[in-house]
């Protein structure tokens, strides 16, 4: 790194003394080329200063994933043991601005209030070393909305701040399972600049924090917490994920960093924020972040608790009002950050349908289905609803390669897609069966669904400049307008679904009204 005469040298971060193969393996180590779009937004490392600046720092922007890394370089010693590594980015402003909305929420409400802060616990390094150190360098990752608002705002009334933290944590609890360890980024975003998991971290006694998001850099975040050998009925991860979600984020990550990206989307159940690919490395995996929802907790007490020297740091946001004026950490990339994002709640309609149906078993006899279903209106066209950044645009090909209806509902996508032979027109639907043995269901005891109706994005970003294509996966929230009905029998359109099973072959389907 650029360093002072008369100093020792700092060695870049991604290898040498205190680099950060501690915390990432080489898909992230590697991954910096201003060939696949990164951009030197901030510097404190000057070869010209007349003596090294206390703990250094800059920050990379990629101008196609809409990604920040801040690199910080510790020299301030400092003794102090510890268990994880929190850090923060807030936005310190009376304006409004959703540069920070993607973070933290992985299905994103576009009319929601815009958060202001966002708030991540590290996992700790993955070679077993302990996290704090001095002459050693830490990276910390955010993806961030498109705000085409920023340029309107003056720069001296709007700017980034950072900080990191140090703390002991006993225990882990992930949607009520305890965790040995935390072995995932766990994070929370805030309205504003009272962070609930910064707040329960900064207290004596550590307590639920919520729901939060457990996330995940590169796809080895996966790969090393695998549980092979898992079986049955025991879980086959460490990330405190249903096996069932964890095996389709798993197989599918591992497939589209293959190159089967457009089945992306379909293949992962609970997949429904990430960025997969572009970089232009050989040889190594892909670059990949994900989000997916969990309730967190955390227990017994927060010892050994304090900041990292010089924190927190502030710099000004690029792509604002005469930005280029000010002094201090000015941004050396002065364009309007993000790639992507979504205006308003626009309404989708929905048909809720109440059915029964009588079969026959081979092995079991008579038998009556009460089923309970949703059907989305697939139809219209949300993809004008979503907003590009012109800087963006102006430089890569950007392509929707898949849109598609989704419920999600207690931190799944339980929605699927399918084919009929009705008019050829596609359903997504939403269902809940009962088998019993008795006519005239009470509906009012039935399960009532509740979730988000919302629409996922897969988004293809192809650079003009021959670097590998990223693909962005956005989901957002619609709202809802339902209308409903109880049914004589089933719904016409459904019949050649169950046919596609070949129940009426198996099973002996009769297709009878109720009685």
């Amino acid at each position: 790194m650029p360093t002072p005469a008369g100093y020792a040298r700092i060695p870049v971060p991604w290898i040498g003394a205190g680099s950060l193969s501690s915390f990432y393996e080489t898909d992230i180590l590697n991954d910096y080329k201003s060939f696949d779009g990164w951009e030197m937004l901030y510097n404190a490392f000057s070869s010209e200063a007349s003596s090294i600046v206390n703990n250094p720092f800059f920050v990379l922007y990629n101008k196609y994933r809409g990604t920040m890394r801040i690199y910080l370089y510790i020299t301030t010693p400092f003794v102090a043991t510890s268990s994880y590594i929190q850090n923060g980015i807030s936005v310190i402003s009376a304006k409004e601005t959703s540069i920070l909305n993607f973070l933290g929420q992985p299905v994103l409400d576009a009319v929601a209030k815009d958060q202001k802060s966002y708030v991540q616990l590290q996992p700790a390094p993955i070679d077993g070393s302990m996290p704090l150190a001095t002459n050693r360098w830490y990276m910390m990752e955010y993806e961030l909305a498109y705000d085409q608002n920023l340029s309107s705002i003056p720069y001296n009334e709007i700017r980034f701040n950072w900080f990191l933290n140090y703390y002991s944590v006993s225990k882990i609890y992930l949607d009520g399972k305890m965790e040995g360890k935390l072995n995932a980024i766990l994070g929370q975003g805030a309205v504003d600049h009272s962070n609930k998991m910064g707040n329960i971290l900064q207290s004596d006694e550590l307590k639920s924090i919520g729901t939060g998001i457990l996330a995940g850099i590169g796809l080895n975040s996966l790969e090393r917490n695998k549980i092979s050998d898992a079986k049955d009925g025991q879980s086959n991860n460490k990330l405190g994920l249903k096996n069932g979600i964890f095996n389709a984020l798993y197989n599918g990550v591992s497939s589209a960093l293959k190159g089967s990206t457009s089945g992306l989307p379909g293949l992962i159940v609970g997949f429904v924020s990430g960025i997969v690919g572009g970089s232009s490395n050989k040889g190594i995996n892909p670059p990949v972040n994900y989000q997916l929802m969990t309730t967190i907790s955390l227990s017994g007490t927060s010892t050994n608790s304090g900041a990292f020297p010089s924190m927190p740091i502030s710099f000004w946001l690029p792509g604002t009002e005469n930005v280029i004026n000010a002094t201090g950490y000015v941004p050396l990339y002065n364009k309007i950050l993000g790639v992507v994002n979504f205006k308003g709640k626009p309404e989708i309609k929905s048909h809720e349908q109440y059915y029964e149906y009588q079969g026959v078993d081979p092995e079991y006899g008579d038998y009556i289905n009460e089923v309970h279903r949703i059907v989305f209106d697939t139809s219209k066209d949300y993809s004008p609803y979503l907003e590009f950044n012109p800087e963006v645009k102006a430089i890569a090909d950007i392509h929707i390669t898949n849109q598609e209806i989704v419920l999600y509902y207690n931190k799944e996508v339980l929605c699927r897609s399918l084919k009929t032979s009705y008019n050829n027109e596609k359903y997504t639907y939403w269902e809940e069966g009962v088998y019993t043995n008795h006519w005239n269901t009470d509906w009012a005891n039935f399960n009532k669904y509740a979730g988000d109706v919302c629409v996922r994005f897969s988004i293809k970003i192809q650079p003009k400049n021959g670097a590998p294509v990223s693909h962005i996966i956005k989901t957002f929230k619609l709202k809802e307008n339902r209308t409903s009905e109880e049914l004589e029998s089933m719904p016409n359109y459904l019949k050649p679904n169950y046919n596609d099973y070949n129940l009426e072959k198996d099973y002996h389907l009769i297709l009878k009204p109720k009685k």
